[in-house]
């Protein structure tokens, strides 16, 4: 997957003509800009190609994916707080709750 900074997100939509002000919309259809139900519908179509939708999944469980990943790649909570745009730091905690598969890898091995 490629991210994208901030910087190249800004390039890519002066290219297009788009604005690149804090109030300005990331997505723009043809006509206006895209709905938060666009979004969604637009996900649930790519994730049903893709064999991946199942009931339930949704932009917010993509992005919560995303911090949880983010999370146990960096081990950076100040770094997933600031992604997810979170004021308070309590708020991003719940994306470093430790899973079973985190435990089992921790104790592997253990008393060998």
């Amino acid at each position: 997957m490629v991210a994208l900074d901030d910087f190249q997100v800004i390039k890519w939509k002066e290219k297009r003509n788009e604005g690149t002000e804090n109030d300005d919309h990331l997505f723009i259809g043809q006509r206006r800009f895209w709905t938060d139900q666009a979004i969604r519908q637009f996900i649930k179509k790519y994730l049903r190609q893709l064999g991946l939708y199942e009931n339930g999944k949704s932009v917010h469980a993509l992005r919560h994916s995303y911090a949880v990943q983010l999370y146990k790649k960096e081990k950076d909570l100040r770094a997933v707080q600031k992604q997810l745009g979170h004021s308070s730091i309590q708020t991003t905690q719940i994306y470093a709750d430790v899973t079973k598969e985190d435990i089992q890898q921790q104790i592997s091995g253990f008393w060998n």
